[in-house]
């Protein structure tokens, strides 16, 4: 059996076996370090320390109602990978934060972390367990997807995330009404990917002290049709990477207007003018500079061990690159190893 194999069968193998630690106040400083380290954090003059103090009072409030909720890889006294298993809705669960330093450790604890959260979906009642990725991320859309194939009943959603920092100011003609209506009327209007906002809609309880959401319609100022809905959830900061729960889900009609024309309406009303905004299913020509390409992947439950495969073949593949002797190193190190507590919102 190859270096790569065995290492992968030792995690594999192990499943009381904890190559990882659960999140709590004594090792915050060491996720902050290994967010830090991987671009996670603020970087701007003076926000790095406010990142970091933001950071330290959401954790703080999300880890006692959700013990266990994030993960990360301990290694020779600090962090070295991370991940988050957050319940996203009533009937998705979202794994969020990934993140590894590039070593062989950091790749073999954030396998075994991956594999917890299969566990953790597998142990729950939720019909969808919920990935993202950047277009750019080769690794992470691997682990979600197969190479070859796909994965029966796999919802694939592709949007652009516009941020405001980047934004580029044009003149726009259009002006658009932007009204809060219910969840109920949000479903019953014509929508690109409406099953999509079906599935969001509802907070789970375990998150709804921490999680406030709403849904409104953006309405063309002049024809008064709907352009477009919004899905729109409030948390504190800091609350995942990228705070990816306070990014607002555009829902285009048929009949939307352009991203950037969408965009510098929105951005007319003082509620979005600092919120990251996610376009769905935006046409394959839409530009907008500074932009990124997300693709987010909706996995039934019926379908978990398709993806267990591909999370095993992903990674099969990044511990291949790992030198033999380094690996045997490895090796010996990680039949060592203690037992998890289970997470607190199953």
């Amino acid at each position: 059996m190859t270096v790569s194999k065995r290492i992968a069968r030792i995690i594999e193998d192990s499943p009381n076996a904890s190559f990882f630690v659960y999140r709590e106040p004594r090792n915050y400083e060491h996720f902050l370090d290994l967010y830090e380290t991987v671009g996670y954090g603020h970087s701007g003059p003076g926000e790095l320390s406010a990142w970091r103090r933001r950071s330290r009072a959401t954790w703080e409030k999300l880890d006692n109602i959700l013990p266990g909720s994030c993960t990360g890889g301990w290694w020779n006294r600090e962090i070295v990978s991370s991940a988050g298993t957050l319940p996203q809705s009533e009937r998705l669960l979202w794994i969020h934060s990934y993140c590894m330093k590039k070593t062989p450790e950091a790749a073999a604890t954030l396998y075994a972390q991956a594999l917890h959260s299969l566990s953790v979906m597998e142990s729950s009642s939720f019909e969808y367990f919920v990935g993202s990725y950047d277009a750019r991320s080769r690794f992470t859309g691997l682990f979600q997807r197969p190479v070859a194939g796909v994965i029966p009943g796999q919802l694939e959603v592709k949007a652009l995330r516009c941020s405001p920092a980047n934004r580029v100011l044009t003149l726009t003609r259009k002006r658009y009404k932007v009204d809060p209506i219910s969840a109920a009327k949000a479903l019953s209007i014509p929508l690109l990917r409406s099953e999509i906002l079906e599935l969001l809609i509802d907070i789970h309880p375990s998150i709804s002290s921490l999680v406030s959401s709403q849904v409104f319609a953006v309405i063309d100022g002049e024809s008064d049709e709907v352009d477009a809905v919004l899905f729109v959830q409030d948390t504190p900061a800091e609350l995942t990477a990228f705070n990816v729960y306070s990014q607002v889900w555009v829902f285009p009609s048929d009949k939307t207007a352009k991203v950037q024309e969408l965009e510098d309406g929105l951005r007319a009303h003082s509620r979005f003018a600092e919120r990251v905004l996610l376009f769905l299913e935006t046409p394959s020509d839409a530009y907008r500079a500074g932009a990124a390409t997300i693709f987010w992947r909706f996995t039934p439950r019926s379908s978990l061990p398709e993806l267990r495969r591909a999370i095993q073949t992903a990674f099969w593949g990044l511990f291949e690159k790992i030198p033999s002797l380094e690996g045997e190193r490895l090796i010996k190190e990680l039949d060592e190893g203690s037992s998890p507590e289970k997470c607190s919102f199953l």
